[in-house]
């Protein structure tokens, strides 16, 4: 699904852009101002380079700018060293992960470890549970906007359908399965 997460890319406005702050807006591969074809086929021709690579990337995904219920961010400048240890550390095969639809989560124990060895300071397992709970309505919500934008451009790949209708009827499935619309990591564990 690593195409289908560039296709999925949002940022959210800024005082430096013109417009409201806050709004979400989608940017597949973060260059939709710089495309040149139309996106269906940029989106085919993507997918189909990855797959003659011989030695393919791993692909990370990364919320630098994850907030709490009370608007704040959830995390610290300096914590983006930790995941990007984290993450370079998995292309090694030195840390385990949660499996979700979504993608892969870090263990906490292996966070714990990276803040206190790089960052000298300590993780603790609430902020850990904020930062990587799955909250199954907002993805839901991504996944309604993506669908929304992409109904509108001509000739999108069937992949990036399957991919989309296959992920929301997993995600749809966990929220079913857990009764609830946040699932944490250790619940997420379990799976």
């Amino acid at each position: 699904t690593w195409h289908f997460l560039g296709a999925t890319i949002e940022s959210e406005t800024t005082t430096a852009t013109l417009g409201a702050v806050g709004v979400r807006k989608a940017n597949p591969m973060a260059n939709l101002d710089f495309l040149v074809v139309p996106l269906g086929k940029y989106l085919k021709n993507h997918k189909e380079f990855g797959e003659q690579l011989k030695h393919c990337p791993q692909i990370f995904s990364t919320n630098y700018f994850l907030k709490g219920k009370n608007g704040k961010y959830l995390n610290g400048i300096l914590d983006k060293k930790v995941w990007v240890i984290w993450a370079e550390g998995r292309t090694q095969g030195d840390y385990e992960a949660i499996r979700t639809p979504i993608g892969n989560l870090p263990k906490y124990k292996d966070l714990k470890h990276l803040f206190k060895l790089e960052l000298n300071k300590d993780y603790s397992k609430e902020d850990y549970i904020k930062q990587f709970t799955l909250r199954i309505n907002f993805l839901l919500n991504k996944l309604d906007r993506m669908e929304e934008m992409y109904k509108a451009e001509k000739d999108i790949p069937k992949f990036f359908w399957n991919i989309l209708f296959k992920l929301r009827s997993e995600l749809i499935n966990l929220q079913k399965k857990f009764g609830k619309e946040e699932i944490t990591p250790s619940e997420l564990s379990h799976i």
